[in-house]
């Protein structure tokens, strides 16, 4: 069986830059535990930046979190990837398209072929 990892990403409050590793809610505020920083690892973050590891990797190898935005070099093509609810899993939000409300599953085709652009808190031109 493989193993399947499970992390967040958000963005600190203090600093205003990335976080990856472990999380925790508690009496309104979101914290994160730096998987690279073990000594001073507890950060607080923004609650609406925090974002799951999908256990996806881009076509560079880059992680692919909850939010963020792939597009693909053959076409122009965007989207988000957003948490399905419905069938709780994560799926494709095609930006500009005919699809703009329809969330699509996630192929090996989808992973293989797209290149990690940008986030939604980031990158707001490419919306």
């Amino acid at each position: 069986m493989e193993k399947r990892i499970i992390k967040f990403r958000g963005k600190t409050t203090r600093e205003n830059k990335w976080i990856y590793g472990g999380i925790s809610f508690f009496e309104g505020y979101v914290d994160m535990f730096d998987e690279n920083d073990i000594v001073n690892s507890c950060e607080t973050v923004h609650p609406e930046t925090v974002g799951q590891f999908t256990g996806l990797l881009d076509k560079k190898g880059k992680e692919i979190y909850e939010l963020d935005i792939v597009g693909y070099e053959d076409d122009s093509s965007k989207a988000i990837i957003v948490w399905d609810k419905k069938l709780a899993r994560f799926g494709l939000k095609y930006i500009n398209s005919r699809m703009n409300d329809v969330i699509c599953e996630i192929s090996k085709f989808h992973i293989e072929n797209c290149i990690l652009i940008g986030n939604i808190y980031e990158n707001q031109e490419l919306l």
